[in-house]
């Protein structure tokens, strides 16, 4: 992690570091046994001790360190702040070590930030003379923390001995898992930093001799090395996370291992340009916050809020849920009720991995995804939609199975394009829009208890297209089909329609739909699923009879009404009913057909939908 100036300072102070410049010094007290001595007593003192410089990190070279000096380039840009929150981002905090000095926790508490990450060691012996001091600090003012270890390890045996010394550490300082919001980080960043070594700028360990230890054999060697201590941490009770930078985590950090452990990704930018999972993003370390005096790393958050559920009626952090995003990839995951994916930056969500929190319960959570250009998927656990194929979600159903979907309900909703924010659905029932191409761009997912309140407006929560209508018209011919809710025909031109066809959309799934007309010098037709009217006779419809068939039916009811000659509007009706005249030869002009939920309001008045002499 970062060091100020004064740092490096008491470090040039030291005598031995003079004659050290072309080698890294020892990482670890077995090179010096009085010093391995006072490591191991001061773990157990109140104050843990002071920084022994043959021991920390900032003696040696990390992405931001050469030959223990700071790298003036690896921060090109000043990004004390960001005016605006990232996507996602749902909570702000720092990382700090002994380098800050005595810090004012309750100063840093009150200017507003929400957690902190503190040093508490590094290699197999050396820890943080402020790290004690650090967790009395944050546990007194109440700030969610978590803790990290700077490695030294080049293979899986170090990387134990590091593990068991962090849970060393940690019991002196009396961090019990509970205490922890955050997990316990393994810092991956030393390199060779001595432009003489012929392996110079590669990931390396240092040994007890004060050798560098290249890492070989490749994205696996990472892997078991953060395996060895990850698990010796997460035996204990311990959540486990790895630190390192964005080269080291698209060029060494690569194995789908690293899915198991939360991911903390440093890039000093005003993006983070990582394509994977992450949970926090180092942005800076040049953050300055009230109660710490200098420059402090700065952190993005992007897991569930601190003391909070995100603004909904949510019972906890019981849903997880990640989302990728066109141009971008996998975003962070985020949690009940957090806004996954983008909007008003016109990206398509191409996927959503969505999952159980613990503690919910047995049974699962399934989803289901419309997709361009595919259609529905099947039900399923984990990711729906796909992926590097550039096709977008349309629209989404998320259920629950087993016993949790005893207890819970769960809502969901979607930012979809042109519709903007579309109202909470749940337990299956479809979210986003369906037959007008239009792409999801965001979503929120929220367990609640079971028949609890929904979190927000229910209204509209799905747009589909659920019938087409298309009228052969006097004059003009076959008009361009229309969806439910829209005039077919003409008003005011006095243009007879003289034949209609109707076939269902894509939003009812099974069942069909049937008409008949009453046609002038004809009667009534018979029911048909293809066309009603005629067409080269010059022979007005005058009144009409819509039926659904099948699940439609059993689902669905299909209202409509027309415009008739010198009548005008006349009122709803559905189902089969009449809609029109008989014995005045009036024409019907226009008319609308729309496709309701089964036994909900009409669309409109039901006066008079159909007039006989």
């Amino acid at each position: 992690m970062h060091i100020s100036n004064k740092a490096i300072s008491l470090l040039a102070a030291v005598g031995l570091m003079a004659v050290q410049l072309l080698t890294p010094v020892a990482a670890y007290a077995e090179t010096d046994s009085a010093a391995a001595d006072q490591v191991e007593a001061a773990a157990t003192d109140d104050n843990f001790g002071s920084e022994n410089p043959y021991l920390s990190e900032f003696s040696g070279s990390s992405f931001r360190y050469e030959n223990g000096n700071l790298r003036e380039d690896i921060e090109p840009i000043a990004t004390f702040s960001i005016p605006q929150w990232p996507d996602n981002a749902t909570g702000w905090g720092i990382d700090v070590s002994y380098a800050q000095g005595q810090i004012d926790w309750a100063k840093v508490k009150a200017a507003g930030c929400d957690f902190a990450i503190l040093r508490c060691g590094y290699g197999s012996g050396g820890n943080d003379s402020q790290f004690k001091k650090n967790v009395e600090g944050c546990k007194a003012n109440g700030i969610p923390f978590g803790v990290y270890l700077y490695s030294y390890a080049w293979d899986a045996g170090i990387a134990k001995q590091e593990a068991d010394w962090t849970l060393k550490v940690l019991s002196g300082a009396g961090v019990k898992p509970s205490d922890l919001a955050l997990p316990v980080y393994f810092d991956l960043e030393n390199e060779v930093g001595n432009p003489s070594h012929p392996a110079y700028g590669k990931p390396a360990g240092v040994d007890g001799n004060g050798n560098y230890r290249v890492i070989e054999g490749g994205v696996a060697a990472f892997a078991s090395i953060a395996s060895s201590y990850c698990s010796v941490i997460e035996g204990e009770g311990y959540k486990a996370g790895v630190y390192a930078n964005l080269n080291w985590w698209n060029n060494y950090l690569s194995a789908s291992d690293f899915n198991s452990w939360d991911r903390w990704v440093a890039q000093y930018n005003s993006t983070c340009d990582y394509a994977g999972r992450y949970s926090i993003w180092q942005y800076s370390s040049r953050g300055t916050i009230d109660g710490i005096s200098g420059a402090v790393d700065v952190n993005w958050w992007y897991g569930p809020e601190f003391g909070g559920s995100n603004g909904t009626d949510s019972v906890g952090n019981l849903v997880s849920y990640e989302a990728h995003v066109q141009n971008i990839g996998w975003q962070p995951a985020v949690f009940d009720g957090a806004i996954s994916g983008t909007t008003g930056r016109n990206l398509n969500l191409e996927s959503l991995d969505v999952n159980l929190g613990t503690g919910v319960g047995f049974g699962e959570i399934e989803i289901r995804a419309h997709v361009s250009e595919i259609g529905w998927q099947d039900w399923t656990t984990g990711k729906a939609g796909t992926v590097g194929r550039n096709l977008p979600i349309e629209a989404l159903q998320i259920r629950l199975t087993g016993d949790v979907a005893q207890n819970y309900d769960v809502w969901y909703r979607v930012h979809s394009a042109d519709f903007g924010w579309l109202g909470w659905a749940k337990n299956g029932q479809s979210a986003g829009s369906q037959g007008f191409a239009k792409s999801s761009q965001a979503v929120q997912i929220v367990l609640t208890k079971k028949g609890a309140a929904a979190p927000g407006d229910t209204n509209s929560p799905f747009k589909a297209r659920f019938l087409n209508i298309q009228t052969h018209v006097q004059n003009i011919g076959w008009q361009t089909p229309v969806s439910d809710g829209m005039i077919a025909g003409t008003t005011g031109r006095a243009l007879h329609v003289e034949a209609l066809k109707l076939n269902l959309g894509p939003g009812i799934e099974s069942g069909g739909i049937q008409v008949r007309a009453h046609v002038s010098n004809i009667g009534w037709q018979d029911w048909t699923s293809s066309m009603a009217g005629t067409t080269g006779r010059n022979l007005a419809v005058e009144a009409v009879q819509i039926r659904l068939t099948g699940d439609a039916e059993a689902n669905y009811d299909v209202w409509y009404r027309v415009h008739s000659s010198e009548f005008g509007w006349l009122g709803w009706t559905k189902n089969g009913e009449n809609a029109g005249s008989e014995g005045y030869a009036r024409s019907v002009e226009a008319l609308q057909v729309s496709i309701t939920p089964k036994g909900a309001s009409a669309p409109g008045s039901t006066a008079r939908p159909f007039v006989k002499r």
